[in-house]
């Protein structure tokens, strides 16, 4: 039987139609009015107002994970990776030999206000932010699927963690001269949730009719709603998690924190601007409710089927065996620095078309992630603007676009950073099938779950400051 954490974390795979990052096809795109996000000294058009619906985004990165990766048709039965009919050399052979990454991530604005001020602007805003990323080494997935005698696999840097964080920012920036603009971001950080599973070091070596594990994982938990429970020899029911959710539990506070951003531009000639960014410098303390280590060695007894067939991924319920501390303490952790570097230069004689190359770099406790994009961005008219990217990042290769109305009154825009070429329908799965007819149907990729969805809708006020190029026209 697999335990549940794992069973949750396959069917994220399979349904989450959409990691980690702020809409970055809008970088250089025009009117657009959630780049201050990605750097503090970008500067808006208009003055902006929404509740609610100011920038929505939902997304997902991996390496090697997609639907093609768990999902098989076997004579026109749906099945999973680990039924026996599925040969290991099919499955494995999809993985990467190191470590296979999955990081799903959700943003949400809850409140939005940006306004100028001579040749400052000013925004203040709420959002939720939302990240699950996940970490797991080739030989988990040999020890789930063909556990043999004999062998010896390294399970070290095994991990997850899920944290649920609020948002309130105030950011300032500072036009001098239209050449240069300085700005920054003060956020303080309100935690929902926080748990992380971590295998700093771990091998499961086989003996004559058991697996023995030895090394050191630790799991802890920062998440008032999450009643977690323990056995009778005080150790952590990994399962218990995802069993009894409290609501109410949710509205106390799992955690606190601050951080803030820092940014600048320059524009170095007429028809080129220099960018740079570093983001989220800051940590969170976290209350923590539960901590667990585990044994330094432990067993797992394997008992085959009536055919002889061992079911490794009744394993993983050994290996996540943690022994409950009965003082957890706090958890400080840092937040995931990201830095942006971008330049955008408009062509000679026709400064409505311009292209831009932005390279970002994330830093996180469970796997790094980098990215170069190279994109056309147009604005045919003040009201319109368009942007189309190519991008290579360390999960692969993609194509991206967005879309802006920013006619005066309302500003509009949706745009995706990651299309995915190769899909198949959640209809494949036949777990999801009690899922809604549009919903099974969408496309998810086959190969490595890359894609997101950006959506945001803002009412516009005042009078025009940038232009197309986002250069300053009024003198106020």
């Amino acid at each position: 039987m697999k335990t549940r954490i794992f069973s949750i974390l396959a069917a994220l795979v399979v349904a989450f139609p959409v990691v980690g990052q702020d809409f970055q096809n809008g970088y250089f795109l025009g009117g657009y009015n959630a780049a201050f996000r990605m750097n503090p000294a970008i500067q808006n058009e208009r003055s902006i107002f929404a509740i609610g619906l100011g920038n929505i985004g939902i997304g997902s990165t991996s390496n090697q994970l997609g639907a093609g990766t768990f999902l098989y048709n076997v004579n026109g039965e749906r099945v999973n990776a680990y039924d026996r009919r599925i040969s290991a050399d099919t499955f494995l052979g999809k993985l990467s030999k190191g470590s296979n990454n999955l990081g799903l991530n959700m943003n949400l604005d809850v409140l939005t206000l940006g306004f100028w001020s001579k040749r400052n602007y000013i925004t203040i805003d709420v959002r939720a932010r939302a990240d699950l990323q996940a970490s797991y080494p080739y030989d988990l997935y040999v020890l789930m699927k063909t556990p043999q005698s004999g062998q010896s696999l390294d399970l070290s840097g095994t991990a997850l963690g899920l944290n649920g964080i609020l948002e309130t920012a105030v950011g300032f920036s500072h036009n001098f001269d239209n050449r240069f603009n300085l700005g920054g971001r003060f956020k303080l950080l309100y935690g929902v949730l926080s748990t992380r599973i971590m295998m700093d070091s771990m091998t499961a070596t086989y003996g004559t009719d058991k697996w023995t594990f030895n090394g050191h994982g630790t799991m802890d938990s920062s998440s008032p709603g999450f009643r977690v429970k323990t056995d009778d020899d005080g150790f952590i029911d990994v399962e218990s998690i995802l069993d009894d959710i409290d609501p109410a539990g949710l509205k106390k506070p799992a955690g606190f924190g601050a951080a803030i951003d820092l940014g600048a531009t320059w524009n170095v000639l007429p028809w080129l601007t220099l960018s740079g960014a570093i983001l989220d410098i800051g940590t969170m303390r976290w209350n923590r409710e539960v901590f667990g280590e585990t044994p330094s060695s432990y067993e797992w007894e394997m008992v085959p089927d009536d055919d002889g067939f061992v079911d490794g991924t009744e394993a993983i319920g050994t290996l996540m065996s943690f022994k409950s501390l009965s003082s957890p303490g706090a958890a400080f952790s840092m937040m995931p620095l990201t830095f942006n570097l971008g330049a955008e230069a408009a062509i000679p004689g026709y400064d409505r078309l311009s292209f831009g190359i932005l390279g970002t770099v994330r830093h996180s406790q469970v796997c790094n992630w980098a990215e170069s994009r190279l994109s056309a961005n147009w604005t045919p008219g003040d009201a319109l603007s368009l942007s189309l990217s190519s991008t290579l990042n360390n999960f692969g290769q993609f194509l991206g676009f967005a879309l802006n109305l920013h006619p005066g009154g309302i500003n509009l825009f949706f745009g995706t950073d990651y299309i995915p070429l190769r899909s198949k329908p959640l209809s494949f799965y036949e777990d999801v099938n009690d899922l809604p007819g549009i919903v099974r149907n969408l496309g998810i990729p086959t190969d490595r779950l890359n894609m997101n969805l950006y959506f945001g809708l803002n009412l516009a006020f005042g009078n025009r400051h940038l232009d197309y190029r986002r250069r300053i026209v009024e003198d106020l």
